[in-house]
């Protein structure tokens, strides 16, 4: 049996697809999380929120503790 030279996806288009990130998805995951966070700026002091906020962006500190992940919905 030969194997092909592209890879033919075997999932349904409507399966959300988890995957590991890489540097390239990292302004895409910092847009989502100042998007899900931004609504709570105006429920907490600004210098403690910006704070907050700064520690959620740093992705490369949170990427030395495991892998982020992405999910990729089509």
């Amino acid at each position: 049996m030969s194997v092909p030279d592209t890879a033919v996806s075997t999932r349904p288009n409507n399966v959300p697809f988890v995957r590991s990130a890489v540097p390239a998805d990292h302004a895409a995951i910092r847009d989502v999380v100042i998007a899900a966070y931004g609504q709570y700026a105006g429920l907490m002091p600004p210098d403690i929120f910006s704070s907050y906020l700064a520690d959620l962006l740093d992705l490369e500190k949170h990427a030395s503790h495991g892998p982020l992940l992405v999910v990729e919905a089509v």
